[in-house]
């Protein structure tokens, strides 16, 4: 009987490559996110190599636009009483 212990699974690497035609030494060559990168990572195509990003903030809370109160009601006299 044979057991196999498997310590989480391969981390599969994000392949990237450099999109701006002006380095035809880079563009279109297979780069891969480095282990350090958290969530992403981009093409610096002047150094041809890939560099991590930070994932952006979560959006702050929209403001909540608060209507202004309505105005009072008018309020009219009285007609005079009559006798």
């Amino acid at each position: 009987m044979a057991f196999v212990v498997v310590e989480g699974a391969a981390k599969k690497h994000k392949k990237m490559k450099c999109q701006d035609k002006k380095y035809c030494s880079c563009y279109h060559q297979n780069l891969y996110c480095p282990d350090s990168c958290p969530i992403t990572c981009v093409v610096d195509c002047v150094s041809c190599q890939p560099v991590s990003t930070l994932p952006p903030p979560p959006p702050s809370p929209l403001k909540v636009r608060r209507r202004s109160p309505p105005p009072p009601p008018k309020t009219y006299p009285s007609p005079p009483l009559t006798p």
